[in-house]
């Protein structure tokens, strides 16, 4: 069934959910565990042209275990497209496997919880793009839920104590008044 957005379980940025997901459970990259994975990704360029596009993306995270919605793998695959090409290349995926591997303080899982919500970066964080009941509805809906903009709204004001919308400092304190939301 749908589940109700108050036993919602809140995934956020890719690094932070891949941490969730990851079947790699390593702290460092030996060299063995980087042919392993140059390993995995030659078998998903099938043309041997050194990246993947898009189409091949999906079945090489479901092979390390990771079944993300297309919402979630569409920015998986767009973070760690660093070029913007459309392709994804080994280093590129490495780097970002290794960035995934380190520790993030609170605050940088917040914030990237926060750019989840609203689709932004730096400019979510200065207070610029705000959540609001439109985005949260759009977020929800792609996780699932059975949602709507006045659900959203309702969700907001009682979360801001009567604002129409979030800001990163509301976002943090809301959180940090709830222990394990994030997790």
């Amino acid at each position: 069934g749908t589940r109700r957005s108050s036993n919602l379980m809140v995934e956020t940025h890719p690094r932070t959910m891949i941490r969730r997901y990851s079947v790699l459970g390593v702290d460092s990259f030996t060299p063995g565990l980087v042919a392993e994975i140059q390993d995995l990704f030659s078998v998903f360029d099938t043309d041997g042209a050194g990246s993947i596009d898009r189409t091949k993306f999906g079945p090489m995270m479901r092979t390390l275990g990771l079944n993300l919605s297309e919402r979630e793998m569409n920015m998986f695959f767009n973070t760690m497209d660093e070029s913007g090409d459309g392709n994804l290349e080994f280093e590129e995926l490495l780097d970002f496997l290794k960035d995934i591997v380190r520790p993030t303080t609170e605050e940088q899982e917040l914030s990237e919880a926060f750019e989840y919500f609203n689709g932004s970066k730096e400019e979510a964080i200065d207070g610029d793009m705000p959540i609001t009941k439109a985005t949260l509805a759009n977020i929800l809906s792609d996780m699932g839920e059975d949602i709507t903009e006045g659900e959203c709204e309702d969700m907001i004001l009682v979360a801001t104590g009567g604002e129409g919308s979030i800001d990163f400092d509301s976002f943090k304190k809301f959180v940090e008044a709830r222990p394990g939301f994030l997790d």
